[in-house]
Parts: C-alpha cells; structure tokens; sequence
C-alpha cells in the first residue's frame, strides 16, 4: 500500500480533529477523511467539514441523458437564420483526427451543425483505439506525414463545404466557416505546416493550445501582457516560445461555459443544441461531452472548476469546447444577462 509505505511523509502538515475517526479498512482517521474526501467531496465537506459547497459546485456538468435531448430540429449541416458566425475545431491524434462544426448567434446561442473522425468511421458508436477502425496510417508511411495530409485533407473539406442556411431553398443564402482553430499541443510544427499547405497565409485556421489554469495559479487576466498580443476571454492570442501566432485559452474557463450553455433549455439565450429530432443519433457525441470529470477548488481567493481526464473518450467534447472558443476570438460576446447568471470567481 502506498500510504502505508509513505505515512510519515504523507501525513506531513495534516490535522485531524478526531484521531480515533476511522474504521478497520484505514490505518489512521487522515486515511479515512482521504477516503470520504475521495468518494463524494460535497458530503465530506457538509458533513465532516461543516463547510459545505456552494450550490451549485457538484453539479455543473449535465448527464449525457440530458445532453443528447438539446435538440433544435434543424436538418444536419443547416446553419439557423439568427446565427452570424460559423466556427470549427480540430483535435490532433496519432490515429484519428476529431473534429465539431457550430454556429454562433449574437446572444452566444449556439448550434451544433457538424461533428465526427477523419477519416470517417462507418460505426455509429466507437472509441478510439478499437481494432477495425479506419485511421490515418492504415495505408503505411510515416506517422508525421499521415498526421500532416489528414489535417490538409480535413482543412480542405471544412473549407470546401457550403453551409445551408435555414429555409434557404434556393441556396441563395449560404455560409462560410469564419474560424477554424486546430489543437497544436501534441504536434505544433505539423499543424502550422497543414495549414500552409492547405490555405497558405490565412487567418481562417489558427493552431491553438489549451491550458488548464488551476485555482492555485495566477488567472490569465493577470498574466504579464507580450507586445503583439491579443486578448479575449480567458484566452490570448499571441506567439508562445518556439511556436508561431498560436490561441492559448483557459480549459478549466471553457470546458465549464460548455457545460453551463447545455445545462439551458433549448430555446434560451446561451444555449447549445445539437441537429435533428433524434436524440439517440447523438449518443456518442453525448458521452464524450461526459468524458472527464469537474471538481469544484478553492485556492487562495480563486474558486473554480477543475477538470480531468476519465477513461472515457472525451475528444468531441475537446471540439464542442474548441468551437466555443472560435466564437470568442471572432467577437461572440454573451449578452451582460448571461454572462452575469455564469459568473464565477475566476
């Protein structure tokens, strides 16, 4: 046992109030609060710590059930008449490219359009890294250069595609995405190269990189300012060192907006909804937006959301997320009502 093994220094600046507080599967009573802290925060905190969380901090992210009913009706790839901007994400693996489609109105309300793999996958339900998926290197050759020509091929595809509006029979009315941002966390050099290759010097696709700001850090608000930058909410569009002009934006920020736009009835300002009258048809997507979990910190005056990984494949929720972010740097603002009912303590 780890504990066992490392007690001393474990129990290093730890105070229990009652020594004798545990039972006969823990060695000591900091072992057991661990436990109860471990298993359900929100009634160790109420019931151990009489210190109980505020209301809403265990409950910010909406049960894939309910996900997958916040349907708008619109056919697939139909952009609604009230949006105005048009945003993509791309998640970069070794294997497979992940990726999500939504339009944006100007409340923030947005529509999910478009999601899936390249290459594309002729199952309905999968994971990632199951036997008998079509991936990038299925035809051999180098892993770089698989992962490169896929990102070309999906720009190119995202571009060329011609976005139906609402009632438009004629196709008098159609859309163009405004934004593309590509996750460059894994492969950075490749994703500037993919996008040269595919749009040359554009501002349409941006590499970008997620960072989770944790409640013990400084926000990024306060983070030193760099000639050249641009700034947006919780996210900075500026040059990282050894990288080109790159999107770095908060996740534990974004991942929470996400949530909190879904926690909305379709028809809310704020809100995301998904295409179609079938909930089922979005079953996967419903269960990636459920891949990691949120635990709610407090950390010298910072109070957040922090979120992490599960075993659960959550690489759709990384686009939906994406997605959410494109907005913003395009200018997407919540009206000041929204953003009020969503405000925390960043």
């Amino acid at each position: 046992m780890f504990y066992r093994k490392n007690r001393k220094a474990m129990q290093k600046g730890a105070v229990v109030a009652w020594e004798a507080n545990y039972t006969g599967n823990e060695l000591d009573a900091l072992q057991f609060a661990m436990n109860k802290w471990a298993d359900n925060e929100a009634a160790f905190r109420s019931e151990y710590q009489n210190d109980p969380m505020p209301p809403d901090a265990g409950a910010v992210v909406v049960p894939a059930k309910t996900i997958r009913t916040r349907l708008n009706g619109l056919e697939h790839r139909t952009i609604p008449l009230s949006a105005t901007t048009l945003t993509a994400f791309i998640d970069v693996h070794d294997d497979l490219l992940y990726y999500a489609v939504t339009a944006w109105g100007e409340d923030f309300t947005g529509y999910i359009v478009d999601y899936g793999t390249w290459p594309k996958q002729t199952r309905k339900q999968f994971k990632k890294g199951e036997p008998g998926l079509v991936t990038m290197t299925a035809a051999g050759g180098r892993k770089d250069g698989a992962i490169q020509a896929g990102i070309v091929t999906l720009i190119k595809e995202l571009q060329a595609t011609v976005w139906d509006v609402e009632g438009d029979k004629d196709g008098a009315e159609q859309k163009l995405i405004d934004k593309i941002l590509i996750d460059g966390g894994y492969k950075p050099a490749i994703v500037e190269n993919a996008i040269r290759v595919a749009l040359g010097r554009t501002t349409v696709a941006t590499p970008s990189r997620g960072k989770s700001v944790r409640a013990s850090q400084a926000p990024m608000s306060s983070w030193k300012p760099k000639v050249g930058e641009r700034r947006g909410e919780h996210w900075i569009f500026g040059t990282p060192p050894g990288r080109g002009r790159t999107v770095t934006f908060d996740t534990n920020f974004w991942k929470t907006q996400l949530h909190d736009a879904f926690r909305l009835a379709p028809g809310e300002p704020g809100g995301i909804t998904l295409w179609g009258k079938n909930a089922e048809k979005h079953r996967m997507f419903s269960e990636h937006m459920n891949g990691e979990v949120a635990k709610f910190v407090e950390s010298d005056g910072n109070a957040l959301f922090e979120w992490q990984d599960t075993p659960q494949d959550n690489h759709l929720f990384d686009c939906a997320v994406g997605t959410m972010v494109a907005a913003s740097v395009c200018g997407v603002k919540p009206p000041e009502t929204i953003t009020k009912k969503r405000k925390r303590n960043w």
